[in-house]
């Protein structure tokens, strides 16, 4: 009914979606998920070639070079906290990965932030805006804005803090020329699992919005690996790529990895995250309130015969490639 409200009437789709899933029809399932993305599509459009050009224009900058601060204006800008970013894909494993370092005695998990994103916008670095260069003046700034914002919010309370907003991925250049000892987790998760649940489930804001079409969603995780690429060769010491996928089947051996990656020294109640009380206000708050488990990132299988344009779409991505 089109005199319903585009916001209720996607909440109904959604709703008659989980209805029909659970009750193990997926073909009317997907008819109801179809619809749901289709009018938020409409009514509330993401521009995918405009935030595409800025993205690539960004990369360009840094492949052209960007100096990082000098232990002189770092000094200048103290650090109340060191950052480790969690970024990737939405959906592919950020919070988990927050909750297991967030169970360790150093770490304040701050959750998604969207400090980041805010600063830049501010810098003209989105769809539209005249993008300003990422001079000393610039990268101070951005330094000086994040960190007044984590002791706005109080996160500064232990040595260590962790920002796991996963679209931060195409901020991480600026964040590591600004802030020289912040750490990247990188995470990566299997193409087709990754997709399927950003196209299968209702998030909050604008920012997620290229989920409501399988095409931007495969386009967005094709570009999202081109960041992991380049960003893993320009700050080979600072990015780390984390195999979600196999953190959930050798949990012990990729934890300790991980945490080694993110500058801090292991202690055993990583492996307890699940008893870690802590806010958490994502799709995943009831997963990281349980003990790690294995083949979430088999679920998009029960959906794979209506999954052909995604799948075309993401060029023979999967897990290995």
């Amino acid at each position: 009914d089109k005199a319903v409200e585009p916001r209720e009437r996607t909440n109904l789709g959604y709703a008659l979606y989980r209805a029909h899933d659970k009750a193990g029809d997926p073909a009317r399932a997907m008819e109801f998920l179809r619809a749901a993305n289709r009018v938020r599509a409409e009514s509330d459009p993401y521009d995918m070639d405009g935030h595409e050009a800025v993205l690539r224009q960004l990369m360009d900058a840094f492949r052209a070079g960007v100096p990082p601060l000098t232990q002189a204006e770092i000094a200048d800008i103290p650090a109340p906290a060191r950052p480790v970013f969690i970024v990737g894909m939405p959906r592919s494993g950020t919070s988990l990965v927050e909750q297991i370092l967030a169970s360790h005695s150093d770490v304040h998990g701050a959750g998604e932030l969207r400090t980041l994103s805010e600063l830049l916008h501010g810098f003209g670095w989105d769809p539209g805006m005249t993008p300003r260069p990422f001079d000393r003046d610039t990268l101070r700034a951005l330094r000086r804005g994040y960190f007044e914002h984590l002791e706005r919010i109080g996160a500064t309370d232990k040595p260590v803090v962790t920002d796991k907003t996963p679209l931060n991925f195409r901020h991480v250049a600026p964040a590591l020329a600004a802030m020289p000892e912040a750490r990247v987790l990188f995470m990566r998760r299997d193409a087709r699992a990754t997709c399927w649940s950003n196209f299968s489930n209702s998030f909050l804001g604008r920012a997620n919005n290229f989920g409501n079409t399988m095409a931007h969603t495969a386009r967005m995780y094709r570009l999202h690996l081109e960041f992991l690429d380049l960003w893993s060769e320009l700050f080979p010491d600072r990015v780390t790529m984390v195999p979600y996928e196999r953190l959930t089947e050798d949990q012990e051996a990729e934890s300790r990895k991980l945490v080694a990656a993110a500058g801090l020294e292991w202690q055993e109640a990583c492996l307890e995250f699940h008893k870690t009380k802590r806010a958490v206000r994502t799709v995943s708050s009831a997963q990281v309130k349980q003990k790690m488990y294995t083949g979430s990132s088999q679920a998009w299988r029960r959906y794979e015969p209506y999954l052909g344009e995604m799948i075309e779409a993401l060029g023979g991505i999967d897990a290995d490639n």
